[in-house]
């Protein structure tokens, strides 16, 4: 059924049809068959749907089942570094939320100060730290790194329900993983802070 699904994207180019097409293969595990897709899809379609593509490629490769947390790292950063290479991928903050989760598995080897300093690190970027940040105004520069490893930069401006707070959700859990209780009980307060501000 995958194969046909493939075939039927491939021929529509529908892009809501590629994006239903992507999932469904990747969450089958046919990862390999979800990056044809992706490379069949035309440079002239539009422009969120090839990285929206991408995104379902990494997300899914990041839950590969039978990997350890670090083989999942690698596997994703290995992914990400070949789809950089595609003309038309241009990641977005969806795209920062999946490679920082992945680097913030406990077993991938991050200790909690190292997350501590990943997120103070976005905030200088422009992440926002609370009300006194403008709504909608921050991008990710480049230059933030983690270890060797540097964050594409993103140009659009942050949403909170779909950018921010699930990229905050996941240093909360990252923090509890590591007994950080104040930090992650700070970021919980960042996120209420906004919310009622209604900031993004």
């Amino acid at each position: 059924p995958t194969l046909r699904l493939r075939g039927l994207a491939c021929r529509t180019y529908d892009p809501h049809t590629l994006v239903i097409c992507t999932k469904l293969l990747a969450r089958a595990g046919r990862l390999h068959a979800a990056k044809k897709l992706f490379a069949s899809v035309p440079l002239s379609a539009p422009r969120w749907l090839r990285t929206s593509i991408a995104n379902i490629i990494l997300h899914n490769t990041l839950s590969r089942r039978g990997l350890s947390e670090v083989e999942q790292l690698r596997a994703t950063l290995k992914t990400y570094a070949a789809l950089r290479e595609s003309p038309g991928f241009h990641p977005d903050h969806v795209t920062v939320h999946i490679l920082v989760r992945a680097h913030l598995r406990k077993k991938a080897g991050m200790d909690a100060e190292g997350v501590r300093k990943l997120f103070d690190d976005l905030v200088r970027s422009g992440y926002p730290s609370g009300v006194e940040a403008r709504a909608g105004s921050g991008t990710t520069p480049a230059g933030v790194k983690i270890g060797d490893f540097e964050l594409p930069r993103v140009e659009r401006p942050m949403r909170l329900r779909e950018d921010v707070q699930p990229l905050y959700k996941s240093f909360v859990t990252a923090f509890y993983l590591h007994g950080d209780v104040a930090a992650a009980r700070r970021i919980i307060g960042i996120m209420k802070a906004l919310v009622a501000a209604r900031w993004g």
